[in-house]
């Protein structure tokens, strides 16, 4: 199952999951709500989502919040300029982001039917694509419930925008320890290190051990149990060792356990 979800069908990222349905599966067209614990996109995500679907930047809108429009009318006007403006023979993408989803699942519903009997009025020879990005709070205990059919797709990507830095996958992290991680990425940079003609990309794709150690580091000490009455020794650790990693000065640092 998690072969299919992280590797057959692409859900590392809105990038992969986009370039998997439009370009690997040649589809002209999509309709797809995704839920998400990320940042939601800015338009300036707009050129990641062109590279990724193959259209032009102008024929794609982002809506940035779905809770930004007073009435009714005006989404429906946002939604039906941006159709009319693109030329019929060109495909069309909307992008619709909502947060607070658990909050807003009947605006969301709302929203959905509307723009999709828009879309079924208007004249338009060219596909349009639609996209429903859903931003869920991680650290609530609430449910998001919304049952897509048809050809509707619904689907959950962690994390949004594609790293800027090498980081191992969700899926790479679930099946190997850190230790092994660690051993892989070694191995990697000695790999490049022999290779004198390798380029800045081939480079980036070595693994950034620093910041895995980083947002790691947290998580792992809060396992340290401290006697009651030193208590205070845990957010000194985590500040003692983060200022260990970021001191330029030290070339090579052993702790040995006593």
């Amino acid at each position: 199952m998690q072969d299919t979800y992280w590797n057959k069908q692409s859900h590392e990222s809105l990038k992969e999951y986009l370039s998997f349905h439009f370009k690997k599966r040649d589809k002209d067209r999509l309709y797809a709500q995704i839920t998400t614990h990320s940042s939601l996109l800015t338009a300036a995500y707009k050129h990641t989502l062109r590279d990724a679907t193959g259209m032009h930047p102008s024929r794609i809108l982002i809506l940035e919040a779905l809770q930004s429009f007073d009435t009714e009318q005006q989404f429906i006007s946002k939604i039906k300029d941006h159709i009319l403006r693109s030329q019929n023979d060109e495909p069309v993408l909307i992008v619709v982001q909502c947060d607070s989803g658990d909050k807003n699942t009947n605006l969301i519903a709302c929203a959905k039917y509307a723009v999709i009997n828009e879309c079924t009025k208007l004249i338009y020879k060219a596909p349009v694509s639609i996209i429903f990005i859903v931003q869920l709070t991680p650290m609530e205990n609430k449910n998001f419930y919304s049952i897509q059919c048809g050809d509707w797709h619904s689907v959950h990507i962690d994390n949004l925008l594609t790293p800027g830095i090498a980081m191992p996958s969700i899926n790479d992290m679930q099946r190997n320890r850190m230790s092994v991680l660690i051993a892989k990425s070694i191995e990697s940079r000695n790999n490049f290190s022999l290779d004198q003609n390798e380029t800045p990309h081939e480079q980036d794709k070595c693994l950034n051990l620093r910041l895995l150690i980083e947002r790691s580091l947290q998580r792992a000490l809060s396992l340290v149990r401290d006697p009651e009455e030193n208590k205070h020794r845990s957010t000194q650790r985590v500040s003692l060792i983060l200022l260990i990693l970021h001191d330029r000065s030290n070339k090579g640092i052993v702790f040995r356990h006593k």
